[in-house]
This record gives structure tokens, sequence and C-alpha cells, in this order.
């Protein structure tokens, strides 16, 4: 087989490419590049080997340029990794509520994408439990360049780290990078279960519904992966377009200015009561609200950043 593999798949309805891969190019993430042209390389480990993919897209197609061993099961995946099998949102589905529908029309073209490989989305879940999104992403980071290594190819990007690594280490090598012992714990005891819940996307691709309700039931048995952890995984490693992550921090009071216009005070029950109207896609409202960026002024002195 070649070492660099190149297809291109037709891009059908609207679709936003920046925007549905905001979820991957956040925080720094040496796994990820992005170029002055716009295109997005993901280093990531496959069923084939390690691998890199190089995504682009115009208005009519998406270009995807794999390398390494991986290369080819990741550009054969791509529409997958980009968001393109997703079918996008109904805007007929939104249009009794005005806020809502305003929300999609703003941002139409985003579509819900799926993992490579899911552990590798999880451990970046875990290291934002509990603390501030920087944070986890500085921890994020400076695990990967300690502890994984390049991905194949010509755009220097690094590999996420081996499950292995993680099941070896001792927890002292965590606290380094500033991951105290409940959340390390955590991943550790993932990665022991990491060929279960990598199995858990073939088994969405399968069933949309059963693969869901699997991982619903699977994930909570890892002690230390709750709610909060499953559904954020859910709705950004196995595009589950009704996934809430309850138990956020800022996530009710986002959803709660953006359908109130009311600064503070909500909570779940609140969240879960105004997406209520739009049940099986509220993951998608999620998304949009994240997107359009509009969250209560910030009133109070910012939480300090921990050391453990």
């Amino acid at each position: 087989m070649s070492d660099q593999i190149t297809e291109r798949f037709p891009i059908e309805g609207t679709y936003d490419f920046r925007a549905s891969l905001s979820l991957e190019i956040y925080g720094g993430d040496p796994t990820v590049r992005r170029s002055e042209e716009g295109a997005i390389t993901l280093g990531r480990r496959t069923p084939a080997g390690p691998g890199a993919v190089r995504l682009s897209a115009t208005r009519d197609e998406l270009l995807a340029e794999g390398f390494g061993p991986g290369g080819e099961w990741l550009v054969g995946e791509a529409p997958r990794l980009t968001g393109l099998a997703d079918p996008g949102a109904d805007l007929a589905f939104f249009a009794n509520d005005a806020t809502a529908h305003a929300l999609f029309k703003k941002k139409p073209g985003l579509r819900l994408t799926m993992a490579a490989r899911v552990f590798d989305s999880l451990v970046r879940i875990v290291l934002e439990q509990r603390v501030q999104t920087r944070e986890a992403c500085d921890s994020y980071r400076k695990m990967v360049y300690a502890l994984s290594t390049s991905a194949p190819g010509p755009d220097e990007v690094m590999l996420p780290i081996d499950p292995s690594v993680f099941a070896r280490l001792p927890y002292e090598e965590l606290h380094h990078f500033e991951v105290e012992k409940a959340r390390a714990d955590t991943i550790k005891r993932a990665a022991k279960h990491q060929r279960k819940i990598d199995a858990l996307r073939d088994a969405v691709i399968a069933d949309p519904v059963e693969g869901r309700a699997k991982a619903r039931a699977l994930l909570p048995k890892i002690r230390g992966i709750g709610p909060w952890t499953s559904e954020n995984l859910l709705g950004r490693a196995l595009a589950c377009p009704d996934a809430v992550p309850t138990g956020d921090y800022g996530l009710p009071n986002a959803v709660g200015y953006t359908f109130t216009n009311v600064e503070r005070g909500h909570d779940d029950e609140e969240m879960l009561r105004l997406l209520a109207p739009f049940a099986g896609q509220r993951g998608r409202v999620v998304r949009q609200v994240y997107l359009a960026g509009k969250s209560p002024p910030r009133r109070g002195p910012r939480r300090k950043r921990r050391w453990y």
C-alpha cells in the first residue's frame, strides 16, 4: 500500500467544515494541526495502525489525504470524522421556537462528528472534569508531548497517547501534568476497558439507537464516569444528536440565558425543561448554543487555577 492515499467526497446539502470540526481544534491539541489555508490534519491511532489525515473542504467536496499505516482507514472514515455522514439539522424541526430557529439559521451547516477512537476522546473529557477547560488542555498537551510520538506524514502532528501507557503508568507520573488522583485513576481504569469503549463506535454505526443505549449502560460502570462525562462523550465522539451533559459548570446558564435572556440562576432542571421541546435533537441545540457564544456577562473574580 502507498504511504499516501487521497479521496474526494461530494458535499450534499449545507455543510460548515470549520464549525463541524470545532471540537477538534480547540485548546492547542497537539494531535491536530490547522494550516493557514484552513486544512485540518488529525493524528490518530486506528485499527490499521498509526496514521494522519489532512482534511479540507470546498463548497462542493471534501478532500481527505491519508498518511502512514492508518492513513487509508482514516480516509475511508473521513465522512464520519468531519460530520459529512451526519444528516444535520432539519430547520423545520425548530420552526416553532424563534430562538432555536435563529441559532440554526446562523449555523445551518453544523454536523456532528465521530471520533476515530472513542477512548482518546474520553481521556480529554475526563481531564476536563471539575477544572477549567484551559487547565485540562494544558495538561493534555503536556501529556501528549511527554508520553506519545509523532504521527506519520508531513504535517507535524502527534498521536494520541496509547492506552497501554496509561494502564502501566503510576499515578505519580500523571501528577506531574497537574492531574490529581481522582482523574488519573479514572483514566487508568478506563484504559483497562479500552477495547469495550472503542467497540462502542462500531455499535453506534451498526445501530445508532441500540449503540448509544449500550454506551449509556457501559460507561457508568467505570468508576469516575458519570452523566456529565458519558453524555459529553456521546455528543463529541459518537455523534449523538440528543446528548445533554448535566452537572456542567456553565451550560445551564448558557442555555438559560440564550432562551430566556435572564443572566443567572439557571440549573440542570430548568435547562432540561427549556430543551425538552427539542427531544431527540437537544445535543444539536447545545452545540449551537456553544457556537453562538452567548453567555451571561462575568460578574466576579475568575476561578483560580489549581495545582494538585
